[in-house]
């Protein structure tokens, strides 16, 4: 307690102001070194705070897999740092990844060791049985780790983004409903909560995905309660830390998008419903109804899964009723669940004009909403059909997250060894908290597949987001279960935590990665180069809304006919170009580029991550 309580409160001082700490104790050198000083801080803190833990599990029974731990955590340091050095942020990074692991893991050894060693005879050595106050500050030790997580390493504002912004900003609110009605394909939980939250602080980045962060984080402890509920503690726990650090999580937690109310409401849902079934109680039934009416309210596709628990409780009522069940099987279930499903009904039924008139504004506009984003020839295996290397793509995406397309090429390629992992479950059996699992997993896959074999750009990760929590939790039962000893145990929970704080580095530090636009480092180069009679030329033409979040002071205009008489008297044109590896958009854009070169010369070229800057002048 002492060594995380010097920990925390270095921290608290030096984020208060981070700029003047660094120059009032190390000098004017260290001005520049802000959040890169604060995360070898905090790493250096969990380091501690690793010590002290590591000192008492060497005199106890804990020093075996105390030295597993750390010897693991040395390993994956190296090879993140060999990898990675180039950069002195990804150092940093690195950094405090390898020591936020091993915090973790032997404290976990602290929690979990089961009897005092020779040398433990003195009674402040003597390990203690894990208590409920134990167990709340690992799940809150986890729950704060996961925030640092989701504030390191953000990345640029995208068009999606942009567009939920400029959403947002109109007002009064019937108009921001209005423009969501008309123009986009979901529904309008997190478009209020978005505008509230733009109209009470600002349009600032951070400013506009604090409630991303804040439902991103508020994952983690909600996947140890339906991993307790569902299974026990253990789970429970390991699902948390697979939580803390999984890619795709972590990078919608970063993005002003609805999704990570998706993944919250959805394993929110999943553990109310392991309360009813396990103990009933009218409160779990309240908030399995809400948390399932704010799926619906959140995302059209939760649909599936809602869908799914409903015909979970349905086969429950028949098996129990239909068959006689005695009262051993658990409370009875019919009439509350009759109760919860006309109250959902009433909940989701104002929805349903407005997603009418979404359906015929989006045939009106020719059916463009739904659009299939970079890395996709991955998913096809370079075929127009959807195919086994969809599925396969997709896994990698919900599991470790995004990657440059060679990376996620090479992991399809040994999709067989998937089919000898379904070998392995073989045989086993399943639990119902397994199976209901499964179901919440496989359901919305399977429909949304199916569906893209009509739509391809349907069959899309982010549309069955909500399977990651039931694949965290499924991964943190195995973990727990098939591996006998706690040494067993914490090596595969660290070697399974190691390759998600791996691809979570590459995912948000690789410049090579698809899906990683740096609108914000291209718009930057061209506000600071920009003068009084200069123009943006930007391509394609949905570029427009980063553009004005961006660049709000600067004259900006879309590829058409009224540009080039424009651009005759700017005196420079920047032309910022994008989604270049859309044959369609590179192909306009370079017409652009020529006509423009007819009268003016490129005199400078500037590339950002999946950006490129073309100054004319």
């Amino acid at each position: 307690s002492g060594a995380a309580a010097v920990g925390i409160g270095a921290l608290l001082v030096v984020a208060v102001t981070p700029t003047g700490f660094w120059v009032s104790t190390l000098g004017p050198a260290y001005a520049g070194t802000g959040r890169l000083g604060l995360a070898y801080l905090a790493a250096m803190a969990m380091f501690g705070l690793a010590r002290v833990l590591a000192a008492e599990n060497c005199v106890t029974a804990g020093g075996r897999a105390t030295g597993i731990a750390v010897g693991i955590t040395a390993a994956g340091q190296a090879i993140g740092i060999t990898i990675f050095h180039h950069d002195a942020r990804s150092i940093a990074l690195v950094t405090l990844a390898a020591m936020t692991a091993l915090t973790m893991s032997v404290g976990t050894v602290t929690m979990l060791r089961a009897r005092p060693a020779p040398l433990a005879s003195m009674w402040l050595l003597r390990p203690r049985p894990v208590t409920a106050t134990h167990i709340r500050w690992a799940v809150a030790g986890l729950t704060v780790l996961g925030i640092v997580v989701r504030l390191l390493s953000p990345h640029s504002i995208w068009v999606d983004e942009a567009i939920s912004i400029r959403q947002a900003r109109l007002f009064p609110f019937q108009e921001s409903i209005r423009a969501l009605r008309d123009t986009d394909v979901h529904p309008p939980l997190f478009a209020t909560v978005l505008w509230l939250q733009v109209h009470l602080f600002g349009t600032s980045q951070f400013a506009v995905r604090l409630p991303s962060i804040v439902t991103g984080s508020l994952l983690v402890p909600m996947l140890y309660l339906a991993g307790r509920d569902l299974y026990n503690r253990r789970a429970g726990l390991a699902a948390a830390a697979l939580g803390v650090f999984a890619p795709f999580a972590v990078w919608y937690s970063q993005e002003t998008r609805m999704y990570p109310l998706f993944l919250l409401f959805g394993v929110t849902a999943t553990w109310a419903q392991a309360r009813v079934l396990k103990a009933g109680g009218r409160g779990a039934w309240v908030v399995y109804t809400l948390a399932s009416a704010a799926l619906l309210w959140t995302h059209y596709f939760a649909t599936l899964q809602v869908i799914t628990q409903q015909i979970v409780f349905a086969v429950i009522v028949w098996r129990r009723h239909g068959t006689r069940r005695t009262s051993r099987d658990g409370p009875g279930i019919l009439v509350p669940w009759l109760a919860s499903l006309a109250a959902l009904t009433l909940l989701a039924a104002p929805l349903v004009p407005f997603a009418s008139a979404q359906l015929h504004a989006y045939g009106t506009r020719g059916g463009v909403g739904f659009a299939a984003q970079a890395g996709d020839t991955v998913a096809t295996g370079g075929h127009p059909l959807l195919s086994i290397y969809s599925i396969g793509a997709n896994g990698v995406w919900a599991v470790w997250g995004y990657h440059s397309d060679a990376i996620v090429a090479t992991l399809v390629a040994v999709w067989p060894v998937g089919m000898l992992v379904a070998f392995l479950l073989l045989g086993r059996g399943w639990s119902r908290s397994s199976l209901l699992l499964a179901a919440t997993v496989l359901v919305p896959v399977l429909c949304l597949f199916a569906l893209g074999t009509r739509k391809e750009n349907l069959f899309e990760v982010r549309y069955f987001v909500g399977i990651l929590p039931g694949l965290m939790l499924l991964a943190g039962r195995a973990l727990t279960s098939w591996l006998r000893t706690t040494p067993g145990m914490l090596l595969g929970v660290g070697l399974a935590t190691l390759t998600l704080v791996v691809a979570l580095v590459d995912q948000q530090l690789n410049p090579s990665d698809p899906r990683l636009y740096d609108f914000d480092g291209a718009l930057k180069h061209v506000t600071a180069h920009a003068q009084p009679g200069d123009i943006i030329v930007y391509t394609p033409i949905y570029l427009v809304d980063v553009v004005d979040y961006y660049a709000p002071g600067l004259p900006s205009y879309g590829p058409g006919p009224g540009v080039l008489a424009r651009a005759r008297s700017a005196r420079h044109v920047f032309v910022v170009g994008s989604f270049l590896s859309d044959p369609n958009v590179a192909v306009d854009t370079g017409a652009l580029l020529a006509r423009l070169e007819l009268s003016r010369r490129v005199v400078n070229t500037f590339h950002a991550p999946q950006v490129i800057v073309w100054e004319l002048q």
